[in-house]
């Protein structure tokens, strides 16, 4: 069970042009919980990404989902994103051509990977055929790796297991988790 935190929810402003994702991460511990070979805490799934031409599929954001954060200035509290501003994120993702920004493990070390696609799931579409079971409004996609070398120590060995966005957005207090 989680623990009774305050919710902030991640809101890109209309007017500040700096904000958005500026990179997807290869990580080895995905905030969202979700790997590419594996859903949390369940079974092994069958893995679809097509190794042969070195994609690798998954959910890039996940619709309501508490994501745990503690810093000093908030202490703990939890994060989400809403179905409508996952939308908004990703469209400003591509507007912004930020498909060649990835990163491995959230550094500064780049990557030469691309976002190849990218989709909003609603109802039954591609991320079922490749064995994930998602809510309708996550943001999922797949990125090619080019880097020969990478794949062959980073992915095949399984170090990194999913995405993670390196978003700039705005915090707001989801007011009706807080008690007098």
């Amino acid at each position: 069970m989680k623990k009774k935190l305050p919710i902030y929810d991640i809101i890109l402003s209309d007017t500040a042009l700096e904000q958005g994702v500026g990179f997807i991460s290869l990580v080895d511990e995905p905030a969202i919980m979700v790997n590419w070979i594996k859903l949390a805490q369940q079974a092994q799934l069958d893995f679809k990404a097509d190794k042969a031409k070195q994609l690798l599929y998954g959910p890039f954001l996940i619709p309501d989902m508490l994501i745990y954060r503690r810093d000093v200035k908030l202490g703990e509290y939890y994060v989400r994103f809403k179905k409508e501003q996952i939308e908004s994120i990703a469209n400003k993702f591509n507007k912004d051509r930020n498909s060649n920004n990835i990163n491995f493990q959230q550094s500064e070390l780049t990557v030469d990977a691309y976002v190849a696609e990218n989709w909003i799931i609603s109802g039954e579409d591609k991320s079922k055929g490749l064995g994930f079971d998602l809510p309708e409004g996550t943001w999922f996609g797949g990125v090619k790796v080019e880097d020969q070398k990478f794949w062959n120590t980073e992915v095949s060995n399984d170090v990194v297991k999913g995405f993670s966005v390196e978003i700039m957005a705005d915090l707001e207090l989801e007011l009706s988790n807080i008690k007098n």
